[in-house]
């Protein structure tokens, strides 16, 4: 197996092969590192590659699967961490000067049970400052960049863990969402990207960004990967008060290799489809198709006028902001770039009315929306109304970014949405479609996502910087 197709196989097929011994962990850790090595200069994926530790853990695992202490399919595969977790003895950095010495002294959470579940870690992924900068002209580190055409933007906030995936670095990765940022790079990079119900996977030791909208999620090339994350990822935490106490069951990876009945699919035109560019519209519609060749009911829904609602998530989301970080800005502004500063600086004249109305309006739209999947099983938008912009050579926006807030709605109601890859633009760059589902209905979207991938090979599609190295 040459080394580009040992890259891109899915984390389950590299997992069966780790599970029979047809290859090992240091064989398939050493590949990764050695591509990141050639690929990183150019991509800007990582703020902090490991690879001594990485090697040095894909040795341990190794010895365990020969003496027959198999884990699971986790066990040996290499995973990239966003660099806004905790990542024990590695610095975590928030994409910020203002974080640079933070060497945390314990795991987050998710970091801990993908070690527990034998994961190898590579590093810590490159991301815009506090999440929030669109611009990476004054990143303070390297310029992260698209891999399928490396003059466009890779989305945010989870752009390194994005890089990673698409270009064969890695066979998963964690990402943050608070207003899209798991599905937004997703798209952009042609990856699988989940935002889980709010709570089902601990934030504990996941720097914040705005407390109640944050998410940690699961990102990978398929969506059977993602569930298989999922599986070691979710369940109750009592270090975070917000983790849920809900069952997990025996897990979603399993019941995506048995199959699974048709669901119902409601599309809600109004605000999500009815600007689309030409060729984004013929993508999406396209997959639509696809669900109905397989005998799935696709029919149009109405929600709530959006654009309110869209208008209100953004305000809560910049309020809450503002509450976390407007004292780092009094204290310590020379270390935050000037996009991020006048980000804090605005949130900070939000009146507390506006908060409060904004924060009324996105209840409303929960109610409303549990409503309308009580009739469907799932939501299909699509996951940004254009696809990545263009960028200069040192990072600054050539196009602007997607101001639609497809994403970012979904966030107050807390329920998971899935961002899949369903084609490509006239520029050739990856188009993303999504999923929602209920509180607590990772099980549809999953299903939802992977019963496509099983028709389409979108998501078996590699960047040309990718394909032949």
């Amino acid at each position: 197996m040459g080394e580009a197709e040992l890259a891109h196989l899915s984390l389950d097929e590299v997992a069966k092969h780790l599970r029979a011994r047809d290859l090992s962990p240091v064989e398939v850790t050493r590949t990764m590192i050695e591509r990141t090595e050639r690929l990183e200069p150019t991509l800007g994926a990582y703020i902090t590659f490991t690879p001594v530790a990485a090697l040095e853990a894909a040795r341990r695992a190794e010895h365990e699967i020969l003496a027959g202490e198999y884990r699971g399919p986790l066990h040996g595969l290499p995973v990239a961490i966003k660099d806004q977790l905790w990542s024990k003895g590695v610095p975590t950095t928030f994409g910020s000067r203002a974080f640079a010495t933070f060497v945390p002294g314990e795991d987050a959470t998710a970091v801990a049970r993908l070690r527990q579940a034998g994961a190898i870690l590579l590093g810590q992924t490159n991301l815009p400052e506090l999440c929030w900068a669109e611009n990476f002209r004054d990143h303070p580190y390297a310029i992260p960049r698209n891999p399928w055409n490396t003059e466009h933007h890779p989305g945010i906030s989870s752009p390194g863990s994005a890089i990673v995936l698409a270009a064969g670095l890695a066979y998963g990765a964690l990402g943050t969402d608070t207003g899209g940022s798991i599905r937004n790079p997703a798209a952009s990079c042609g990856i699988t990207g989940l935002k889980p119900t709010y709570g089902r996977i601990s934030m504990h030791g996941v720097l914040p960004l705005s407390r109640g909208l944050d998410h940690v999620g699961p990102m990978a090339r398929s969506v059977l990967d993602c569930a298989i994350l999922l599986d070691a990822l979710a369940g109750h935490d009592p270090r975070d008060p917000e983790s849920l106490d809900a069952p997990t069951d025996d897990g979603w990876s399993g019941p995506l290799a048995e199959g699974g009945r048709p669901l119902r699919i409601g599309v809600p035109r109004a605000h999500f489809w009815e600007e689309l560019p030409p060729d984004l519209g013929r993508a999406a519609e396209a997959a639509l198709d696809v669900w109905r060749g397989l005998g799935w009911e696709v029919r149009e829904v109405v929600l709530p006028p959006m654009a309110p609602i869209a208008a209100a998530a953004l305000t809560v989301h910049n309020a809450l902001t503002g509450a976390e970080y407007g004292g780092l800005l009094a204290e310590r502004p020379e270390e935050l770039i000037p996009e991020v500063r006048k980000n804090l600086a605005e949130t900070l004249e939000i009146p507390a009315a506006d908060y409060i109305a904004a924060l009324r309006t996105c209840k409303g739209f929960g109610v409303s929306l549990a409503e309308v999947l009580s009739e469907v099983d799932i939501l299909v938008t699509p996951t940004i109304s254009r696809t990545a912009p263009r960028m200069a050579p040192d990072g600054a926006l050539l196009e602007p970014l997607a101001g639609d807030n497809f994403r970012g709605v979904f966030n107050p109601p807390g329920v998971p949405a899935m961002s899949i890859p369903c084609g490509f633009d006239d520029r050739a760059l990856p188009v993303g479609l999504q999923i929602v589902g209920p509180r607590l209905g990772e099980a549809a979207v999953l299903a939802a996502g992977h019963a496509f991938q099983c028709a389409t090979d979108w998501h078996r599609r590699r960047p040309p910087i990718a394909s032949g190295t």
